[in-house]
């Protein structure tokens, strides 16, 4: 399960990693869980991508590999982050720089209050913090 702000670099590490990856770029979460799901089930390896894992995510992750889930939290600073979706200029992301923004502020609180055992990935290297 790779973790991390909007702008992390989350997709980048995942497709550097591992060879199955599974994200919800021009899916629904539903369709993203049933092919990670699948992919687990034939005994794959696996990196789920997404912001922060919804309960149905949970559920999926524990049910399917309950003791093998790995937690990865790609640790990017804000500022980075901003860079790196300005640069990448999804229209999505572009359409409301402002809430994209307050959503990594929202995901950000919810890593800090986490109680999952992630594993801290550093990308680029910086002190700056929330």
């Amino acid at each position: 399960m790779i973790c991390g702000l909007i702008g992390a670099g989350k997709s980048t590490f995942a497709a550097e990693n591992y060879k199955h990856v599974t994200e919800c770029e021009e899916c629904t979460k539903e369709d993203q869980i049933a092919a990670t799901v699948k992919l687990c089930e034939s005994g794959q390896d696996v990196a789920h991508v997404t912001t922060y894992p919804s309960v149905e995510e949970l559920e999926m992750a524990l049910s399917t590999s309950p003791s093998g889930v790995e937690w990865i939290w790609i640790d990017t600073a804000p500022d980075q982050c901003r860079k790196n979706i300005m640069e990448r200029n999804r229209p999505r992301d572009m359409n409301d720089l402002g809430f994209v923004l307050e959503k990594n502020r929202q995901l950000w609180r919810r890593f800090a209050e986490s109680q999952l055992p992630f594993k801290h990935i550093t990308l680029f290297k910086t002190d700056e913090r929330w």
